[in-house]
């Protein structure tokens, strides 16, 4: 017994899988697959005398490929900004996160930049992701979206 051994793992692999280090995880959606949708069903709202367009928390998951429950939990780790408009919904299930077509758009780039859509970067408090979404959601606090004019 002595000249058999177990295979060993090289050493790029994630420790307990044989999954290549860099490599997305295969339940994980290609990137491009809900990316273009994600914006298919708004949001309006009426504000100042105008409807505006914007979005629910399940756009802004749908657009990052994530699920609502990591959102709610990068929210209370403090890794992802608040909502900046909240609205008490007609159901009894509570309050509506809003987002602006800008914040989500500017999310999304933000992801691909700082690598937590590609799968090559295994933990958003490792990169700058947090502290960029910050700075984005900082700057686009107090813009509207545009009104929407003819609404009919």
């Amino acid at each position: 017994m002595s000249g058999i051994h177990p295979p060993r793992q090289p050493l790029d692999v994630y420790p307990g899988t044989a999954r290549p280090i860099g490599v997305p995880h295969p339940a994980l959606q290609p990137a491009g697959a809900d990316v273009a949708r994600w914006d298919e069903d708004p949001v309006f709202k009426k504000i100042s005398g105008f409807y505006r367009e914007f979005f629910a928390i399940s756009h802004l998951c749908a657009a990052i490929n994530r699920s609502p429950k990591t959102l709610y939990k990068w929210e209370t780790s403090n890794l992802f900004p608040l909502a900046t408009w909240i609205y008490n919904g007609e159901s009894r299930n509570g309050r509506r996160r809003l987002y602006t077509r800008r914040q989500i758009e500017g999310v999304v780039v933000i992801a691909y930049e700082e690598g937590v859509l590609s799968g090559t970067k295994r933990f958003i408090s490792h990169t700058q992701f947090p502290a960029r979404c910050f700075e984005l959601f900082k700057q686009t606090r107090a813009v509207l979206p545009e009104p929407i004019y003819d609404w009919s």
